[in-house]
């Protein structure tokens, strides 16, 4: 079993609406998420809560095949809440990480900013995309995304994450 939370993709769902992969937080791979004192899972699939943890590694991947027809430029957003009580955020930075099958990785960097402890879900970061070619969505491989804070070493906690949206824009 282990320390860690291992996701699935159970909850991965498209709109064809909007134009956009849905994501359970459930569906995601979280370092130490199955140890209660860094993180509760709650059974019903809705959020996960980041209580403390000084090594944040949340990513999730989506196979070539789940983007058939669906070729483009993708936006991908983590839409998170952070509590009244939430710490460690000011001084560290969180990185977001996107890698398309055997390409490069990119990364990119935000700030989560103090004034949202209102408990109202807000979308991070504002710039985090990838583009995956017809000729890749028939290949064996995956798109793999992220959210870390692993350099610092500093305690944070009281994050909810409640979704992750992959938009093609």
């Amino acid at each position: 079993m282990g320390s860690h939370w291992t996701g699935s993709l159970d909850s991965l769902k498209w709109s064809d609406e909007k134009k956009e992969f849905t994501i359970s937080p459930h569906d995601l791979d979280i370092i130490w998420g199955r140890d209660p004192r860094y993180w509760k899972i709650s059974k019903n699939k809705d959020v996960v809560e980041l209580l403390q943890v000084c090594w944040l590694q949340v990513s999730g991947k989506i196979p070539f095949d789940k983007f058939k027809n669906k070729a483009g430029t993708y936006k991908v957003q983590f839409e998170v809440k952070l509590k009244p009580d939430a710490f460690g955020w000011s001084a560290s930075p969180v990185y977001f990480l996107t890698k398309v099958g055997d390409k490069p990785y990119r990364w990119f960097k935000c700030s989560i900013p103090n004034k949202e402890k209102d408990g109202n879900q807000f979308p991070i970061p504002e710039k985090c995309e990838f583009t995956i070619g017809e000729s890749e969505t028939y290949g064996k491989g995956e798109v793999i995304f992220g959210m870390y804070e692993i350099w610092r070493g500093k305690w944070k906690g009281g994050l909810d994450i409640c979704e992750v949206h992959i938009k093609k824009i």
